[in-house]
């Protein structure tokens, strides 16, 4: 049965394939992954950024952050902030700024806050630089 893409999947059911729609036109992205040390693969965030841009303002965006909680998080806020204006450096900071705000980090992970503000800010950046 083909689901809708806000649906859950029940007990008993098991996932056999996601579809991926096609970008719109227009569309840019950008992925980063930010690792303790390139010695090793274990990330302390990921960030996946697709904007819609006209000229440079953006009509859509979607930022999603990965290791940052047990799923994968929205940043809808940041979402919301960034639609309708003009992509500038501080548009972005202020977007990543607004991703981790009200964040609860365990005690020992306080130090990736700053560091998941930053790469939502980069990453932003990328995808608008096409």
């Amino acid at each position: 049965m083909q689901r809708a893409h806000d649906a859950r999947i029940e007990t008993g059911e098991v996932m056999t394939r996601v579809i991926v729609p096609p970008l719109n036109a227009g569309a840019k992205a950008a992925y980063r992954k930010q690792t303790e040390r390139d010695s090793y693969d274990w990330p302390i965030c990921d960030v996946a950024v697709v904007l819609t841009m006209e000229g440079q303002t953006v009509q859509n965006a979607s930022i999603v952050m990965g290791w940052v909680a047990p799923t994968p998080r929205r940043a809808i806020e940041s979402e919301r902030l960034l639609i309708g204006n003009r992509l500038t450096d501080d548009f972005a900071r202020q977007a990543a700024r607004a991703a981790v705000a009200g964040a609860t980090p365990l005690a020992k992970n306080g130090y990736k806050v700053p560091v998941l503000e930053t790469v939502v800010r980069r990453t932003i950046l990328a995808a608008a630089a096409g």
